[in-house]
């Protein structure tokens, strides 16, 4: 037994065992481009089979085995083709191009398998089943030039492609997919073009004798070190996304907190200093009445009213901030697309009413309204992990009702059931303030909110 070659594929085939069920084990909920989870889930399979298939050299070269080395031989190459082929179909998942091409580039793969499998079959009753890894020239070719090399060339353009993508404010992001680029670019060069001597060019010269004669050492130590990067590279960038997004949901949440802060302070003057100064411009009205002639009461009288209109603006335009319908259906838009882009959440929206039935231009209603429905849409998201939510409005008897349904694991929702839940609380206060209620329903899978808004003049019951 060659003890070199044995430590060799043992690490060789861990690496990239371990490789893959990193991948696999990583929490990839927060990861915004679902192109990226799809091509990544097809590494983790790249990385987990060709790890198998080198196992099965230490197998081989281990000795103990010797009456199963046939088998051990066709089971080590179809698991490296199945590799190359994983690594490929992830290449083509992460390529920027339509889902109709997408759809027709991803059968190229499995082309590519069927057309080996039929090869196979014919070589094996036309000879035996050893005599396509024996020839070695159309394994060498099928293998390794055309799904080796054209794979990991793919998956590396992807990365590349992914990188010119990233947003401004996510630099480590841009690194991350860049230095994925290259290592596959090293690794089609390394993995796919460098193979074993099978008499024809470019095999002849690119193959693993002359590299071990020219660098003194074997090409399994670059493969391991590909592995390695591959390894920390795909880890770095997962959990880099995962905080990436963490902060944004942190803002959109922080965005809710400023509103409650800003209505509280609105409350707060409104019912203290905007009627304490309404009390005095009604006794200064009647000073003014009952004295005249005495001008120093006019221009009192004219101060408190200039002091009330400016603190009835205030907070009409920076805390009790009233929304029209095109701003309320506009930020309900862009909290939408923040969402999909944040986690990739498919998020459907549904409108069987039009807002004119039931506020005015402007109205503290819509304001409340997209703030509840922010609340339930974060909590769909973050608690409840959903992949899909679809948002109806329809008109009732009593008004408007908004259901946010949603396909997640379901949470806790009764202000009893929460009392840690700020969140919960303040969607109830929001909706008890503009005399409307929240109606939970719990479903298989899932969750479904109903947020009742009643029409002017009217109150919904809870």
């Amino acid at each position: 037994m060659n003890a070199e070659l044995f430590i060799i594929y043992l690490i060789y085939g861990f690496i990239y065992l371990l490789f893959g069920f990193r991948i696999i084990t990583l929490d990839k909920q927060l990861i915004p481009n679902q192109k990226l989870v799809h091509g990544v889930l097809y590494i983790a399979v790249f990385g987990l089979i060709h790890g198998l298939s080198e196992w099965l050299t230490v197998l081989r070269l281990s000795g103990l085995f010797q009456d199963y080395d046939s088998l051990l031989v066709i089971t080590k190459n179809f698991l490296k083709l199945g590799s190359f082929l994983a690594l490929f179909t992830a290449g083509i998942n992460m390529l920027p191009i339509s889902k109709s091409l997408m759809k027709q580039c991803r059968r190229i793969p499995i082309l590519l398998g069927l057309i080996y499998i039929f090869i196979f079959v014919f070589a094996t009753l036309r000879h035996h089943p050893l005599y396509l890894y024996e020839t070695r020239t159309f394994n060498v070719f099928f293998i390794r030039y055309l799904t080796g090399f054209l794979g990991a060339l793919t998956t590396s353009v992807a990365f590349f492609l992914a990188s010119r993508h990233t947003q401004l404010d996510a630099p480590n992001e841009n690194r991350y997919l860049r230095g994925l680029a290259w290592v596959f670019l090293l690794y089609a060069f390394v993995d796919g073009l460098i193979v074993r001597n099978a008499g024809f060019f470019p095999s002849t010269w690119l193959n693993n004798e002359n590299f071990l004669m020219l660098l003194g050492f074997r090409i399994q130590w670059v493969k391991i070190l590909i592995g390695f990067s591959l390894y920390v590279l795909v880890s770095k960038l997962i959990h880099y996304q995962q905080r990436l997004q963490n902060h944004k949901l942190k803002l959109l949440s922080m965005q809710t907190i400023e509103m409650d802060a800003r209505c509280k302070i609105g409350y707060e003057l409104h019912d203290s200093v905007i009627q304490n100064l309404y009390g005095l411009k009604l006794q200064a009205a009647k000073l003014k009445k009952e004295h005249p002639d005495i001008q120093a009461l006019t221009s009192f009288h004219s101060d408190i009213n200039n002091s009330l209109t400016s603190a009835r603006k205030f907070l009409e335009n920076d805390t009790l901030q009233r929304y029209t319908i095109a701003q309320f259906d506009q930020k309900l838009k862009d909290l939408i697309q923040s969402l999909s882009s944040v986690g990739g959440t498919h998020i459907v929206m549904d409108n069987r009413a039009s807002f004119h039935d039931f506020f005015p231009e402007a109205h503290q209603k819509l304001t409340q309204l997209y703030f509840s429905l922010q609340e339930v849409l974060l909590n769909a998201y973050k608690h409840a992990k959903a992949t899909r939510i679809d948002i109806v409005f329809a008109k009732t008897d009593h008004g408007l009702s908004v259901s946010v349904t949603d396909n997640g694991v379901g949470f806790l929702t009764s202000p009893n059931e929460r009392h840690e839940g700020l969140g919960i609380m303040s969607l109830y206060a929001r909706m008890h303030g503009i005399l409307g209620s929240v109606e939970y329903v719990k479903l298989s899978p899932g969750t479904k909110v109903i947020l009742n808004v009643p029409k002017e003049g009217t109150a919904s019951n809870e």
